[in-house]
């Protein structure tokens, strides 16, 4: 079933999948947030096609609700750890290992597999935790980019690992099982020992290592750097249970979900590039290649760029010639932006530039999964030796070669605009020296309103030093109120306490002098009313005794004629049953009579129609000399003439005649062998003869015991006529 036929308009399944939950992904960032690893697990749920369990953290954040309403399809619980703290730190990972294994415990269900993913950190963390209570789980850890080092092959900022003793305790119990059965006797390979202390960025990579069932990857060269560069000997043993999974990319019909709310002129060539511009990913080679097109090629261009910081941008572009060809946006919903992709006639991937910081590029952008789906043609700017570079391109430059750019973009133009003349000029140094030129203008510009924003934090730090010194004099003064409060409260209660006890008695002694007044008076009132009683009583006793002998002989003959009046009731009753069954089979036969007439006028478009044809067919009848008079019923004779076309209609109505008269047709074998007739229809209102004619004969129904008909309706006729066997 196609995406379309399982989708409504809101994103939601026509029908729900009813799956078996086997699975749990966890990832504290996910939909409704719109970010990249979120994104990526989403995919990879959807990809499967099955429901599945998820924990994420509810952070803030830009959110993307038609995507989250799409992945929500595959979701059968989300377990949502509330996001006040902050990710990537040690108390935040802390916390969201406590919150998300509370979480899990209380919905109850055990998993067969568990898929963790970073970004962020804590995801690993809280699935080792649940490993280490569920040791059959296959646990999945996935690795979206190093972690120990940033784009740049630098360390990150660094924090010791802190948590209860029981838990380093338990892992390294873990640990040295692991290693005797890797390496038996062997304690000089043995891997190192999990410590309170030990450095954050190491752990996140070290533990899923050691512990996880499977280690996932999304490109070749992402193995090799984390492997390789890792402080352990752990290459061989991690890379036995690893495996390389590139990011996932959706289905064509996914691309049509939802249309792009974006305005472009199908008379340009459009390209476009989604992505950050910042630092290394930057596209100055895509800059100075439009400056050298000619003004009539370039006027035939758009270039859009979707970033998440267009004002950025839109300062570093100050000075280019080619400015007006280019349309800056902000990032866009994911469903948004797969359908703009489909609309493009480029897109534009570029690599993260690792020349002289890595041996080789581990990065692999998830950008390419997304435009591989898209239909369009793809302009990749690769770094040599890349995952990206490993791909097919019908178009392809380098990010350090400026002259691959230009070439690449010459043939873009060649082959979509069929224009062979594409530049005229060659920019040289004084390009470059003009761009330092505006782009330090740009970075002056930011750093002056740098300086403006660090000027009005600084006024604004003074204030909020000032409010915090006012706040802890009068916290101070409110501790010391606090606390006089306190103790008159106290006191107020302890006297309180002493009153309430001394009214309670009061109360109390009240109380039971007022009932006892009650009791006297009351008792003085049942010995007057006692005293009256009984001579009442003595009277209403005799009175009593004369009443219950004349009773006596009433009740008995009252009994003598209820019981006669309850063998009537039973005898009207049987009357009424009798004639209530007479009356439904009545109904019955009126009703399927009814509907056989009906049906059978019916069949003509108006009455007029049918009584023009009735008196046709009479005339017809009555010049002919027609035997159809002497079919056995009027009704019989109208639905053997309705049920008939006209060129069978004599043809019928002579073999019904003549099963009628003849004994050929055994009428109580056809309605005895054929259970799905209708009693009442064919043999009470029509005929079994009927039947045989209208439609036994052509389901092949035997009309005797003995009979196997093979011939045509017309040949059986002759043989009836002419007394021959059949």
């Amino acid at each position: 079933m196609g995406i379309f036929e399982r989708f409504q308009d809101d994103l939601k399944l026509k029908e729900e999948l009813d799956n078996e939950v086997k699975e749990l992904y966890i990832t504290s960032k996910f939909p409704p947030l719109n970010d990249v690893s979120g994104i990526v697990f989403s995919k990879r749920i959807m990809v499967e096609n099955r429901k599945v369990d998820v924990l994420c953290s509810d952070l803030e954040g830009d959110k993307d609700n038609d995507f989250n309403a799409l992945i929500d399809n595959f979701i059968e619980d989300k377990l949502l750890v509330d996001g006040d703290y902050v990710p990537n730190s040690v108390p935040g990972i802390n916390y969201f290992r406590k919150e998300g294994m509370d979480l899990i415990n209380e919905l109850g269900k055990k998993y067969e597999r568990v898929i963790s993913r970073t970004w962020a950190l804590e995801s690993h963390f809280l699935a080792l935790d649940y490993k280490l209570e569920n040791p059959d789980v296959t646990w999945v850890a996935e690795f979206s980019d190093p972690l120990r080092v940033d784009m740049e092959n630098k360390f990150r900022d660094n924090h010791p690992f802190e948590a209860e003793e029981e838990y380093f305790s338990k892992l390294n119990d873990l640990l040295s099982d692991i290693n005797k059965e890797t390496f038996g006797g062997d304690t000089d390979k043995y891997f190192p020992e999990i410590h309170s202390g030990d450095e954050l960025y190491f752990l996140v990579e070290y533990l899923p290592f050691l512990f996880a069932d499977v280690i996932r990857f999304t490109n070749y060269n992402q193995r090799e750097i984390m492997l390789n560069s890792f402080p352990v000997d752990i290459k061989e043993f991690v890379f036995a249970k690893s495996e390389v999974s590139v990011h996932p990319t959706m289905d064509k019909e996914f691309y049509f979900l939802k249309s792009a709310n974006y305005e472009m002129d199908a008379n340009y060539l459009n390209m476009a590039y989604f992505g950050t511009y910042v630092g290394k990913r930057h596209l100055e080679y895509l800059f100075k290649s439009f400056e050298e097109l000619t003004p009539e090629v370039r006027s035939k261009i758009k270039l859009h760029l979707f970033v998440p910081n267009p004002e950025n941008l839109n300062m570093n572009l100050a000075g280019l010639d080619v400015l007006d060809n280019i349309e800056i946006g902000n990032k866009l919903p994911f469903l948004q932006f797969l359908n703009l992709t489909t609309k493009m006639d480029v897109l534009i991937v570029n690599d993260t530039l690792t020349e002289g910081t890595f041996d080789i590029n581990p990065f692999l952008p998830s950008k390419v999964s997304d435009y591989l789906g898209s239909g369009s043609d793809i302009w990749y700017v690769c770094e040599k030796g890349s995952s990206m570079d490993s791909n097919e391109a019908k178009y392809k430059s380098y990010i350090d070669d400026y002259d691959s750019s230009r070439d690449a973009l010459g043939k873009i133009v060649h082959d979509k605009l069929n224009v062979d003349e594409v530049f005229d000029r060659l920019l040289g140094p004084e390009y470059y020296q003009d761009r330092l030129t505006n782009l330090n203008n740009a970075l002056h510009q930011l750093y002056g309103q740098r300086l403006y924003w660090h000027s009005q934090s600084g006024l604004l730090r003074k204030n909020f030093n000032q409010l915090s010194k006012d706040f802890d004099v009068k916290t101070v003064e409110l501790d010391e109120l606090t606390d006089k409060y306190e103790v008159l409260l106290a006191d107020f209660e302890s006297k309180s306490e002493k009153l309430d006890a001394v009214t309670e008695d009061c109360d109390s002694l009240i109380e039971e002098v007022q009932l006892k007044d009650d009791s006297i008076n009351s008792l003085k009132e049942d010995i007057d009313l006692k005293e009256k009683s009984i001579d009442s009583l003595s009277e209403e006793c005799n009175s009593l005794k004369e009443s219950v002998r004349s009773k006596d002989k009433s009740i008995v003959e009252l009994s003598d004629k209820l019981e006669a009046i309850q063998n009537n009731i039973k005898e009207l009753e049987n009357q009424l049953d009798s004639v209530t069954s007479q009356r439904d089979d009545l109904a019955e036969e009126y009703e399927e009579l009814h509907r056989i007439t009906r049906n059978s006028f019916d069949l003509l478009e108006t009455k007029e129609k049918i009584i023009d044809e009735k008196n046709k067919e009479l005339d017809y009848y009555k010049s002919n000399k027609s035997s159809f008079g002497n079919s056995s019923s009027p009704l019989s004779r109208i639905y053997l003439f309705f049920s008939s076309s006209g060129d069978e209609r004599e043809l019928n109505r002579n073999l019904y005649e003549c099963l009628k008269k003849g004994d050929w047709f055994d009428a109580e074998y056809y309605i005895s062998e054929n259970k799905d007739l209708s009693n009442l229809k064919w043999n009470r209102i029509l005929s079994p003869e009927l039947h045989y004619v209208c439609f036994g004969f052509d389901e092949n129904r035997q009309p005797n015991r003995n009979a196997i008909v093979t011939c045509s309706k017309r040949e059986l006729l002759k043989k009836l006529t002419n007394d021959e066997d059949i």
